[in-house]
């Protein structure tokens, strides 16, 4: 069996789908070393850094046990300390019906935020 030790914090996958991903969002592995973006109530294995258009180009993601903050795509109002929580399409959301996933370290409405993850 090989494998590699990982000691940045990130890595990188290729989507799962042709059409892509998106950016910030929270994502489970499929097959493989392919991802998707989760189910609110879906474990993560980190957050897309950069969107891809194709299933060909390798995805950074910033893996979940990295330190410092994430860049997230946030849906609905939220607000510097709010506690962010899985929501629907790889997204998080303060109302979300997923588990708590990182405390806001910004504020803004249905946008890219700054979270350090729980």
């Amino acid at each position: 069996m090989s494998y590699a030790i990982n000691q940045t914090g990130d890595d990188s996958y290729l989507a799962d789908s042709t059409a892509g991903i998106g950016k910030g969002l929270r994502v489970k592995l499929t097959n493989g070393r392919k991802i998707t973006p989760c189910d609110a109530t879906d474990a993560h294995i980190g957050v897309t850094k950069l969107a891809v258009l194709d299933n060909l180009t390798p995805v950074p993601v910033r893996l979940r046990n990295a330190p410092g903050t994430v860049e997230v795509l946030v849906n609905g109002a939220f607000t510097l300390g709010d506690t962010l929580k899985g929501d629907a399409a790889g997204a998080v959301a303060v109302a979300g019906a997923g588990d708590d996933f990182a405390t806001a370290d910004s504020s803004g409405t249905d946008e890219f935020g700054a979270a350090l993850p729980l």
